[in-house]
């Protein structure tokens, strides 16, 4: 009864003090370059390492300045570093510096650079119409992350019908046509759902997506029926006129855009299990339709979004338990839990896990790591589905609104053996994700 825990994580790095000079770290995004010192960050001139903006608290400082000593943001001009390093005199009028930058490690082409949330992003991109795709649905304007349910289930196991309304199902067809649906995904505007690569095969059409559907719940029942939370059934008779039909999209191939530097047997290391499906049409919200209980997650799009860090829920319709002869309910709803379902899980620093856990010792940056309790995990069925984050709030309720920050990847082959889950990073592939967006 349990999905897969996937979790957050923001590598903590360190830095290296050599008499006046600072250089980041070798697993910093610019690794084993010079500290800026003095820079500007957000109005403020800086003649150290600081904390500011970074979610974890770690020391980071800037390794590219303009000539009026402003950070140059955007392209991963930065590090971890020392609260201490260097201790140099402050200076009160700022003046360009000119200093030699150690040679950075060559990088593929291809690989995002991450950075610390909330100062590295883009300027907003300033599109309004919502019907685009490249615009980016914020909560300032409740335009994604909200919950759209009427209550909620105890227990922490099923969902509210609408408490995640941007939670999508991949469906796939079979050599008979039927649809089963095997991956889950992310609704990120009304354009855009967000899958992992995993989920598209590039040659066996039976394996590639062929359907997206949104403002689902029960797939046992479309529209989703009159629930009891009492009985756990559905009730007897037609369901509420206030139920709407699920949002079905034909998409096929071309409609499909998976990272292009993607490769199944380097997962572990290599990441890059994530891609995009471009819908046909605009998805209607309730924005448009208050009946319809779809609505994007919120992303940290720019520089002026914080993303919350304080509570983290996976969700799926996936598998509930590791018995092969177990089919649940795929013969009634086309999957193994019909219902939607969602679990809290606790974030795993990243050296952490690569330490505690020899077989993620070659997880990178590129990946989150969280979970490891026993019995409680996503599984398949789950994969490409969210990780989302949430602030604070009630905890029981849970009504704060949901940012996505991971995708579901990989796990161990048994599920809720008491190992983490493995997630694709949204915040490290924003460059790639904003990229590969179309208006």
């Amino acid at each position: 009864m349990w999905l897969r825990l996937i979790g957050l994580i923001t590598l903590a790095s360190f830095q290296v003090c050599s008499g006046q000079i600072c250089l980041t770290t070798n697993d910093s995004p610019d690794d084993n370059a010079e500290c800026k010192f003095p820079w500007k960050f957000n109005g403020k001139t800086l003649n150290e390492c600081t904390d500011e903006t970074d979610p974890d608290g770690k020391f980071w400082c800037s390794t590219k300045v303009d000539n009026d000593l402003e950070h140059i943001g955007g392209q991963g001009n930065w590090g971890f570093c020392r609260q201490s390093c260097p201790p140099i005199t402050p200076v009160t009028t700022p003046r360009p510096i000119t200093t030699r930058r150690p040679t950075p490690r060559p990088r593929p082409r291809s690989r995002p650079t991450p950075r610390p949330r909330g100062n590295q992003k883009p300027s907003p991109n300033g599109v309004t119409d919502s019907a685009a795709g490249n615009y980016h649905p914020n909560e300032q304007d409740g335009t994604c992350g909200q919950y759209l349910g009427t209550g909620f289930i105890l227990g922490g196991e099923y969902t509210k019908r609408g408490e995640l309304p941007y939670q999508a199902v991949l469906g796939y067809r079979n050599r008979r046509g039927k649809i089963k649906y095997n991956c889950g995904g992310t609704m990120i505007n009304r354009r855009y759902v967000i899958t992992a690569a995993h989920c598209q095969h590039v040659r066996i059409p039976r394996l590639q997506i062929a359907e997206v559907v949104l403002g689902d719940w029960d797939l046992s029942s479309d529209p989703d029926c009159k629930f009891d939370a009492d009985t756990d059934e559905c009730v007897d008779g037609p369901a509420p006129s206030s139920h709407k039909f699920a949002q079905r999209f034909e998409v096929t191939s071309a409609d499909v855009t998976v990272h292009e530097d993607w490769d199944l047997t380097k997962v572990v290391n290599n990441g890059n299990d994530i891609a995009l499906i471009r819908l046909p049409r605009a998805a209607v919200t309730i924005e448009e339709d208050f009946d319809h209980i779809v609505m994007p997650a919120c992303l940290g799009w720019d520089n002026t979004i914080q993303v919350p860090d304080e509570n983290f829920i996976a969700s799926g319709w996936g598998r509930t338990n590791n018995d092969v002869y177990d089919r649940g309910d795929i013969g009634s709803a086309g999957a193994h839990s019909a219902r939607l379902k969602k679990l809290a899980v606790p974030l795993i620093p990243l050296d952490q896990c690569t330490k505690d856990y020899s077989i993620f010792k070659d997880l990178t940056t590129k990946q989150i790591c969280a979970g490891g309790k026993k019995g409680e995990d996503s599984c398949s069925g789950d994969s490409g589905g969210p990780l989302v984050a949430a602030g604070p709030g009630d905890k029981k309720l849970n009504k704060e609104p949901k940012y996505l920050i991971g995708i579901v990847s990989f796990g161990t082959k048994k599920c809720g053996q008491g190992y983490p889950g493995v997630y694709t990073s949204i915040d490290y592939y924003l460059p790639w994700i904003l990229n590969n967006m179309k208006p």
